[in-house]
């Protein structure tokens, strides 16, 4: 499983995603995501910031529309909680479910450190796919 950020993309930037199956590529994306937002070692976890959760999302609309659900999950729970994954618990998929579950922790103002701001995840060349080779590759672009 691996990420590379986009280079040379026009008022957005993203992700390029790598892994040997759908979940490994989303749980890349969760990673680039966050460490385009910030240092994760900046953000806060102690009994008061530290919460545990788990989402369960559809995959009847397919693997790249799960990996849109997630990463504008991510995104509100930054916008409306201040919080970001530092740890993923678990992803799988399970039958037409996509389970994932993290532990968050607090971005806060002052200690944690600001990289890019996110507005949205578009849907621009958003892409999600098992390779010829059996290899899943992906590509998302945020909004900046």
């Amino acid at each position: 499983m691996r990420w590379k950020e986009v280079e040379d993309h026009t008022a957005d930037t993203g992700l390029h995603l790598w892994g040997k199956t759908p979940e490994e590529c989303i749980m890349a994306a969760v990673i680039g995501f966050v460490n385009l937002v910030t240092d994760p070692g900046t953000l806060v976890i102690d009994e008061d910031t530290k919460i545990d959760s788990e989402t369960w999302y559809d995959t009847d609309d397919g693997a790249d529309v799960t990996l849109l659900d997630v990463l504008n999950d991510l995104l509100y729970d930054l916008e409306v909680n201040d919080r970001l994954p530092v740890a993923i618990l678990t992803a799988e998929m399970s039958g037409e479910w996509f389970v994932l579950g993290c532990r968050t922790g607090k971005w806060v103002q002052d200690i944690s450190t600001s990289k890019t701001e996110i507005k949205a995840i578009t849907w621009q060349d958003l892409e999600l796919r098992e390779t010829e080779k059996g290899v899943w590759k992906g590509y998302v672009i945020f909004d900046i």
